[in-house]
């Protein structure tokens, strides 16, 4: 479940799907948000449910067609899957664009001194 945490809300939610005692699938979150620490700054998170899933994330981030979606957002999350075969190799590595959530601040004082 991806829960946009500064309005509370529900994002999107996606079941586990497992073969035996390996997943088929695995997802990953890509998220850019505002520096806590700095506010001249930016962080990108980036994490996964599995290995597959944060390898897949950064896979993501080195398409330059993904860096063109992902830039049109200052500040945003984002869902990808892949399909994890029966050797543990994944496949169908992709971006899920209707998962894309534009993260807005309702204020700028978010810094941690």
């Amino acid at each position: 479940m991806i829960i946009d945490m500064l309005n509370n809300n529900p994002i999107c939610g996606f079941p586990s799907n497992w073969s035996g005692s390996n997943p088929s699938k695995d997802f990953g979150i890509i998220t850019r948000i505002k520096n806590p620490f700095n506010p001249k700054k930016d962080s990108l998170i980036v994490c996964g449910c599995f290995g597959w899933g944060t390898k897949l994330c950064v896979d993501m981030l080195l398409d330059d067609d993904n860096l063109k979606i992902l830039s049109e957002n200052d500040y945003f999350q984002i869902l990808c899957v892949c399909d994890i075969d029966n050797k543990g190799s994944a496949h169908r590595k992709r971006l899920m664009i209707e998962t894309l959530h534009n993260i807005t601040y309702k204020d700028e004082d978010l810094w941690i001194d």
